[in-house]
Parts: structure tokens; C-alpha cells; sequence
């Protein structure tokens, strides 16, 4: 009797807890970044902006996406387990921003 008074409670909490979760899908965007970083002697020479996945981003909007990115990445090949001696190493920046925020990216306004 007293474990599935227990059962009961726990699958009720349970179930309680998955209502009230956020799901972080509902209420934002996903955006995936290409940078291409140039190594000479184990320091970084260039970062450069590739490409920026996005099929209903105005101009300014891919603008301050694109910096985004590559603050993203310069913080990234700054680690010492991502640097390459010599050569180019490819990134791939995923960044996930609220609608809402997202939104308000106007044309004279970057993200910084």
C-alpha cells in the first residue's frame, strides 16, 4: 500500500514538472555561424565570417549575427585545445537568441 501511495506521488509530480517546464524551442532561434580562422605559429592571424544561416534575416539583422559569430569564435580559438600549429581550422557557431530580442535588431542597432 505504502509504495503505490509512493508511485502515485511521484508519477503526479512527475507529470506536474513536465507541464510547467520551459522548452527553450517555444520561444527562441537557433542561428548557425561559418568561420574560417588562420593560424601561423600557434597564433591566431584571422578570423574571417563565412557564411551565416538565416532565411528571413533583414540585412542588419545578419549583420549583428555575423558579429556575434565572430566574438563567438575569437573566444573559442583563444582555448589552447582548438589552435592549430599552421593552417585554417573551420567553426561552425551555433547561437541561440530569444524571439523577442531578436526581434528588436534594427537597422542602426549591432549586438555587442
Amino acid at each position: 500500500m505504502n509504495k503505490c501511495i509512493t508511485s502515485i506521488v511521484f508519477i503526479f509530480i512527475l507529470g506536474v514538472y513536465h507541464v510547467f517546464a520551459q522548452n527553450y524551442k517555444k520561444d527562441s532561434l537557433q542561428f548557425k555561424i561559418y568561420t574560417i580562422a588562420s593560424f601561423k605559429n600557434s597564433l591566431v592571424k584571422s578570423i574571417i565570417l563565412d557564411r551565416v544561416f538565416c532565411d528571413y534575416c533583414s540585412d542588419s539583422q545578419l549583420t549583428a549575427l555575423g558579429q556575434l559569430g565572430l566574438k563567438t569564435s575569437n573566444k573559442y580559438v583563444k582555448k589552447p585545445e582548438c589552435r592549430l600549429i599552421n593552417g585554417e581550422k573551420k567553426l561552425a557557431i551555433y547561437i541561440r537568441i530569444a524571439k523577442k530580442d531578436f526581434a528588436k535588431i534594427k537597422e542602426e542597432d549591432t549586438i555587442r
